[in-house]
């Protein structure tokens, strides 16, 4: 049975869930296996298709812990500490390795043993890495080179079931941090996505919880202009939210496109920046090829 419209809106709708159901129904494909009209964030996950074409849904995790101002933006990333502003960006002619700070993440240990990398590759292409053995604080050089780190996961762990210290991927030589995986989880938690060559990115939705006493005064920002949609030198400001202290807020995008080679990540700016104020972020990418 097809969608019943009317009864998808509610009196307590605010204007952007509004928006978005008629965007969605817009946007809505057949789903052959039952004849019903579904969301297209579903389609994708369940067919790996929208509209024919090749999909996949992503849900990027970002979170920060440690802040140095109350009037400078700070990007979501675990391992930017507390005199970092913003993530670092790579060029492509970086030499990557990946360390751990705890002799217990090896192969034989009772840590992480092995995880995986998804990144950007220097043609553009979105691509997950084999596993890779970790040798506690002995350096693991990597045999790709990236423009974008998207993720690292554990795949592989001991009796702890985590990491036991904090892992991460730098330049080689101790060089600058560019993704990490904290003691005591499996996977990172850093805000940045970027869109694969030959792809479309449609963010649907975004999350922020602000933990402890200060309030967050988050943006979810892109490399795009916000008529043409077009790839930007800055890191534009696509959605605004105010966080208040020990709450979370949830907006809802209209579908924003963003086109290949672009980059999204969250930033705030908090109202204090002692210990143990933090921000968690998330969003949904929408990613439909073009061809």
């Amino acid at each position: 049975m097809a969608t019943d419209l009317l009864n998808n809106f509610r009196s307590g709708d605010t204007d952007n869930n509004v928006l978005r159901k008629i965007l969605s129904r817009l946007l809505t494909v057949s789903d052959s296996a039952s004849g019903d009209f579904v969301n297209p964030e579903f389609a994708a996950s369940r067919t790996g298709t929208v509209g024919g074409k090749t999909a996949y849904v992503f849900h990027v995790l970002g979170r920060r812990t440690g802040f140095n101002s109350t009037s400078v933006l700070q990007d979501a990333a675990e391992f930017l500490g507390t005199s970092i502003n913003a993530m670092p960006e790579l060029t492509g002619a970086e030499n990557l390795e990946v360390v751990s700070a705890s002799t217990n993440d090896t192969e034989a240990g009772t840590g992480a043993r092995t995880i995986q990398v998804t990144y950007i590759d220097t043609g553009g292409n979105l691509v997950t890495s084999a596993d890779i053995p970790l040798n506690g604080q002995t350096a693991v050089a990597l045999g790709f080179k990236s423009i974008q780190i998207i993720w690292m996961v554990v795949t592989k762990v001991g009796s702890g079931e985590v990491s036991a210290g904090n892992v991460l991927l730098r330049i080689a030589g101790a060089g600058a941090t560019h993704e990490q995986i904290t003691a005591g989880g499996n996977r990172s938690m850093s805000s940045h996505f970027m869109v694969p060559a030959g792809y479309t990115a449609y963010l649907a939705e975004w999350h922020g919880s602000a933990v402890g006493t200060a309030t967050q005064d988050a943006r979810l920002r892109a490399t795009v202009l916000p008529v043409s949609r077009a790839i930007s030198s800055t890191y534009l400001f696509q959605d605004t939210a105010f966080v208040a202290a020990g709450t979370e807020i949830s907006s809802n995008c209209p579908y924003l496109a963003c086109p290949a080679l672009s980059k999204i990540k969250v930033s705030t700016i908090p109202s204090a920046a002692a210990a143990p104020n933090r921000l968690d972020s998330d969003y949904t990418v929408l990613l439909i090829s073009n061809t």
